[in-house]
């Protein structure tokens, strides 16, 4: 039988680790925590419990270089990505495991349903089955690092997505505003903004306008954000926002890097 192993990326996440680890069981073979120098009691819960391995990556590594790191001393057949934040449900194991014994394909996108600012998103981009957690290991490629793409990708004949609306994990995300504008735009933001540069994209005045408004009409009018209620458009209105500030990141950066200044680091964050 195939085995399957979870990798949980964490930093300071005492609060989710134990419940991610037990959910994690329920399908799992074996599972690692790669954790990037938390500050909290994340590595001492992890550590103590029974038959997990807790793995130490650079703290300013990216946190999809740290998985990079989790696929490649992994020797399970299939690989399961998680947040510590995230749970697997019962229909959704189900369908995971009919898809490994089938022997089909190499990896699985299905739906994400995430709790913001105190209701569950179910509508929008944030609900589409494009989350692409769970791999054949030996079929994974790293060749470029950017947030949520952890893979290079793969034939679309040997991807299976889940399109039944009842098969997700949840997602526990951000019930305050503020947490959500420190890691986002702070953090997420500020890091892909670099990434563009480095990948030879570069940002202006058009972009900086264009991309946001474009993805508020599309994630909140088109896609249905707007059924969510006021946290469905505060959830839209601040990812259009969060489009405005890695752009605009990517444009400071080429600044910086044109007039020879060193880059300023943002902290690391997984959420």
């Amino acid at each position: 039988m195939a085995t399957v192993e979870a990798l949980i990326r964490t930093r300071n996440e005492e609060e989710h680790i134990a419940a991610c680890i037990e959910n994690a069981r329920t399908f799992c073979d074996r599972i690692t925590v790669l954790d990037q120098h938390s500050t909290d009691r994340t590595v001492e819960i992890a550590r103590a419990q029974p038959d997990v391995r807790v793995e130490l990556t650079d703290e300013s590594c990216h946190i999809n270089r740290a998985l990079g790191y989790g696929v490649e001393r992994s020797e399970a057949d299939w690989i399961l990505c998680l947040d510590a934040d995230m749970r697997l449900t019962p229909p959704l194991t189900a369908a995971f495991r009919e898809i490994i014994d089938g022997d089909e394909v190499d990896a699985v996108d299905c739906r994400v349903k995430s709790r913001f600012f105190g209701r569950w998103i179910e509508h929008g981009n944030l609900y589409r089955p494009h989350y692409r957690k769970l791999y054949r290991r030996r079929t994974t490629r790293q060749s470029k690092v950017r947030h949520h793409h952890f893979f290079d990708p793969l034939p679309l004949e040997r991807v299976r997505v889940l399109r039944d609306r009842n098969l997700f994990f949840l997602h526990y995300a951000y019930d305050d505003v503020s947490e959500f504008v420190h890691n986002v735009f702070c953090v997420y933001a500020r890091n892909e903004g670099r990434e563009f540069y480095e990948a030879g994209e570069r940002s202006s005045v058009l972009k900086m306008l264009w991309r946001p408004a474009r993805r508020f009409l599309i994630d909140y009018l088109w896609r249905g954000g707007w059924k969510d209620g006021p946290q469905g458009l505060m959830v839209y209105g601040l990812y259009a926002c969060y489009e405005f500030v890695r752009w605009a990141s990517c444009y400071a950066y080429g600044r910086r890097q044109a007039a020879g200044e060193p880059p300023s680091e943002a902290s690391s964050s997984l959420k």
